[in-house]
């Protein structure tokens, strides 16, 4: 018997943020990235409004200088602080991965004058989407959900219990 949920399982369960393993060289053709649009355009909306808003940038030149600010904004709050003496001292389905980010939004002004973001627009996050190098994803370890989840009030422990990744069916709730 097949699992209903068993693809998206796997995919939901081992694919991490790929910053370190996208494949800079490889551009992805902008029908793939359409589709993929297409399918996050059927996420719920609040309230129906359907006001979100996806600046693709495919231009080379464009991609460097989105780069240029964004290790600009790593190295100010990323590498900086974990390398100071404060700090810790420690150096898919279509095969695409991606990594939310938000470290441009310390230059948004200069993101948004470089990709002539209207000033009534706001920026929430950058998608760098890449095809991976490799496919060897694995179940991350984490903390039980138990330990990082409520019930009706917060500090009320979660009554569910982790189960084993392909026991993840959908199925058997009684």
């Amino acid at each position: 018997m097949s699992l209903p949920f068993t693809d998206l399982n796997h995919v939901l369960t081992t694919t991490r943020s790929v910053r370190l393993r996208l494949d800079y060289d490889r551009p992805v053709p902008i029908g793939l990235i359409g589709e993929c649009l297409q399918l996050a355009v059927q996420a719920p909306a609040g309230g129906g409004a359907e006001d979100w808003r996806w600046l693709v940038v495919g231009d080379p030149t464009l991609k460097a200088e989105l780069a240029t600010l964004y290790h600009a904004a790593y190295q100010e709050y990323v590498h900086q602080p974990l390398h100071s003496a404060a700090g810790a001292d420690s150096d898919l389905v279509r095969g695409l991965g991606t990594v939310i980010t938000t470290l441009h939004l310390h230059h948004a002004a200069s993101v948004a004058a470089l990709l002539g973001i209207p000033d009534d627009a706001v920026q929430i996050t950058m998608l760098p989407v890449a095809y991976t190098v490799g496919t060897d994803f694995k179940v991350a370890a984490r903390r039980p959900v138990d330990a990082v989840s409520y019930l009706d009030r917060w500090g009320t422990p979660s009554p569910y219990r982790d189960k084993p990744v392909d026991r993840l069916t959908g199925e058997d709730h009684g």
